[in-house]
């Protein structure tokens, strides 16, 4: 008779993103963008305006506002733009955790790659787990969405001889509590 955990039979990768996309930094980013194409269009449009005024010393302020618009306009369309994140990896089955970045081309650059036993210490707080390695370096921490990728994730780190810490205190009242008692 064997009997094994359901989280050593299932072959199945757990990818996730390390960054999420906030609401406030999306929309900020579209003002920049559309702040961006107005001053190219505006730049266009000191042009081709009708009745646009073709003296010499008016042609002078018109390329200098049409070239400071251009450049501003291009670095604020540019600027900014979504950098690939990194990509966390955990597989189960072989018990360890990958970090990838994106490298040139496209193909993805191993960062980090060890073993659940590796990990110096592991705290849980809510759906998200932090990894520490055994120096006491921060690696990585993981947002995990699913109740029973969770369950999954830590049986198998309990199972490889991880103690998980469950951090459930808030961390704005731990901080400030030895500002408010000195007794803390």
């Amino acid at each position: 008779m064997t009997a094994t955990s359901d989280f050593m039979t299932e072959r199945r990768l757990y990818k996730l993103s390390n960054g999420a996309t906030q609401g406030a930094q999306m929309m900020l980013r579209f003002l920049q963008r559309l702040g961006g194409v107005s001053l190219i269009v505006a730049a266009s449009g000191l042009w081709l305006a009708p009745g646009a005024d073709w003296s010499n010393d008016v042609m002078l302020v018109k390329i200098g506002l049409s070239a400071s618009s251009l450049l501003m306009g291009f670095w604020l369309v540019f600027a900014g733009a979504d950098k690939p994140l990194t990509e966390i990896e955990i597989d189960l089955a072989r018990k360890e955790l990958r970090i990838y970045r994106p490298g040139a081309m496209g193909a993805m650059l191993v960062v980090h790659r060890s073993t659940f036993a590796q990990f110096g210490q592991i705290v849980r707080s809510g759906n998200i787990i932090r990894f520490w390695d055994a120096q006491g370096s921060f690696i990585t921490d993981v947002n995990v969405s699913e109740q029973d990728m969770m369950e999954k994730l830590v049986s198998g780190l309990r199972s490889s001889g991880q103690i998980i810490i469950e951090n459930k205190s808030l961390w704005l009242f731990s901080r400030s509590c030895s500002f408010l008692r000195s007794d803390c």
